[in-house]
């Protein structure tokens, strides 16, 4: 029988890189949750948007989080964990080569799992940004600047 293997940082990066969704693990210090997240991974970051509810309340008062993204294929399943804080993303007060940036990495990692989906953004009459949106809720551009991450493989036979 086949044994676990731990993944060396290039396999995490890989499995981070080849996949587009995950599940974000956070706490109000009494439950655990876990919400399934689409995101993009950029050199040592993951990148997000999400409405505004109740993980966005926890996270809020705790932004220590965990983020999980696993892979499956005929041969075998691999499961990364990265740890880091969440940190909300003022859209309106990024500057713009980073605004450009941050709407092309989300654009294109996430709209391989949703043909319409990515950042969309509107200015009001005064060219200011208006608040993002998605699926009709306000949303929230997010960050997660890994601090720690580990990965395993287990062959499947």
């Amino acid at each position: 029988m086949s044994s676990v293997i731990d993944l060396s940082k290039e396999g995490i990066e890989h499995c981070l890189l080849t996949n587009a969704t995950g599940h974000l693990g956070c706490t109000d210090n009494t439950i655990p949750y876990v919400f399934p997240m689409a995101y993009g991974y950029y050199d040592g970051v993951i990148y997000g948007q999400t409405t505004k509810g109740k993980k966005i309340d926890i996270i809020r008062q705790h932004s220590y989080v965990c983020f999980q993204v696993e892979s499956v294929t005929p041969s075998y399943w691999e499961s990364v964990q990265c740890w880091g804080n969440f940190e909300e993303l003022d859209f309106a007060h990024i500057e713009t080569k980073q605004q450009e940036y941050l709407v092309r990495v989300l654009t294109e990692r996430l709209s391989s799992i949703q043909h319409n989906f990515g950042v969309h953004i509107e200015y009001d009459h005064l060219g200011h940004i208006k608040p993002l949106h998605l699926y009709g809720k306000e949303s929230v551009l997010y960050r997660i600047p890994i601090e720690h991450m580990s990965g395993i493989r287990h062959p499947i036979s």
